[in-house]
């Protein structure tokens, strides 16, 4: 699925490297798009992780979508419930805790927010930038379903960057369990009328081509670890515009010509990196006239960088 590029190692200093295409005026808006949601702040891919990226100011919530065993949509990233759940505390004896081998019932008796205080993964709450009100607020934070955040995303006129998480298993398996996830993605994003407010990724390429081919209508993009040898061809041939490539990919020279290839390709089509939270980074990627917006988890740090070189 995902392309690997073999390249001698030589670091491409990414300031460097960008400074060629700053600065330009835009035809359009940078995109701030909160990864997790404001996971640097609150328990990702909860309800209360994408309240904050809102408030924060963030265009989009990037977050992840994956079946259970009873075939219900949830948002959670990892493949095991492990890191941001308690669940060998409430299932003991369980031998699997993959999120495929629990219903959606089971997952709901889940605490999937007092992990946050505990490990502090972003060093936030040391620094004094989560309060204890908020660390409060966290405990007993459930794992939300696809409908839940969706319907929040509607209410507050957002928008949404859906991840599906690429299947494993036998070929069949694999291709019916893409099916029955498809369907149920686009059953919620109909009902809800948000067809122009979600954007569908993937690692698997695959799945994506599904979704247009089930809904030209709703928009589609790559996710993408390496550069493409030819980015816009394979854009094309997988009938979407927009490529999501990683931040590491642009310490390449193929990474630096695919994001310059794909915005002359048209102004319809574009390119998100991810994950950037550095600031001197994401300054530097709000100056290069190539992106269209970053996937990050400090939206706010974002929003005040886009806001000054405006």
């Amino acid at each position: 699925m995902v392309s690997v590029f073999v390249r001698s190692p030589v670091h491409i200093n990414w300031r460097c490297r960008l400074e060629t295409s700053m600065v330009r005026e835009r035809q359009k808006k940078f995109l701030n798009i909160a990864h997790r949601g404001a996971r640097s702040l609150a328990p990702e891919n909860t309800l209360i992780a994408g309240k904050k990226a809102y408030e924060a100011g963030a265009d989009m919530w990037e977050f992840d979508v994956q079946l259970t065993a009873d075939r219900e949509l949830v948002v959670v990233h990892d493949r095991t419930l492990n890191r941001t759940t308690n669940a060998e505390e409430v299932f003991p004896d369980r031998t699997n805790y993959r999120v495929d081998s629990f219903d959606l019932t089971e997952i709901k008796q889940l605490d999937a927010g007092s992990w946050f205080e505990a490990e502090d993964p972003f060093g936030e709450i040391n620094r004094g930038n989560v309060s204890p009100a908020e660390l409060q607020d966290f405990l007993g934070m459930k794992i939300p379903s696809l409908s839940e955040v969706l319907k929040l995303i509607k209410d507050l006129g957002w928008k949404a960057n859906v991840e599906l998480k690429p299947l494993e298993g036998p070929a069949a398996t694999v291709e019916n369990l893409a099916s029955v996830m498809l369907r149920e993605l686009l059953r919620l994003i109909k009902s809800l009328d948000m067809v122009d407010d979600v954007l569908v990724s993937s690692f698997d390429h695959s799945m994506v081509r599904e979704l247009r081919k089930l809904n030209p209508d709703l928009t589609g993009a790559l996710l993408q670890k390496e550069a493409i040898a030819r980015p816009v061809e394979y854009l094309d041939a997988n009938d979407v515009k927009i490529l999501n490539l990683s931040a590491s990919a642009l310490e390449t020279d193929r990474g630096f010509n695919n994001i310059r290839e794909v915005d002359r390709a048209g102004e319809e089509y574009g390119v998100n990196v991810w994950t950037v939270n550095d600031p001197g980074k994401m300054k530097e990627a709000v100056s290069n006239k190539y992106l269209d917006g970053l996937i990050t988890d400090y939206p706010a740090r974002l929003s005040g960088i886009i806001a000054g070189q405006r």
